[in-house]
């Protein structure tokens, strides 16, 4: 998901949403929505570190979402390096 993040951000989009394994899209494949997927919390870490490292992380917003449920997911969330909150 990083070099995916980078590929985005290098295109010049102005926001990269994480989503975690229990959000998505209601067109995937039953065996994906229950096999596939991993934490909000994984791929935003990845996403931010990828994007730091290689000096990108300025050019886009990171927003989240999926499973995000109290206030202490929010927060997480913004030290990982989320700037936008989805529920």
């Amino acid at each position: 998901i990083g070099t995916v993040a980078a590929g985005v951000a290098k295109a010049h989009a102005d926001c990269i949403l994480v989503a975690g394994h229990v959000g998505g899209t209601g067109a995937s494949p039953q065996t994906s929505v229950k096999f596939a997927g991993t934490p909000w919390e994984m791929g935003l870490t990845e996403v931010n570190q990828v994007l730091t490292l290689n000096g990108l992380r300025h050019r886009v917003k990171l927003r989240t979402d999926g499973g995000l449920k109290t206030g202490r997911d929010i927060v997480i969330a913004a030290i990982l390096g989320a700037e936008e909150f989805g529920i």
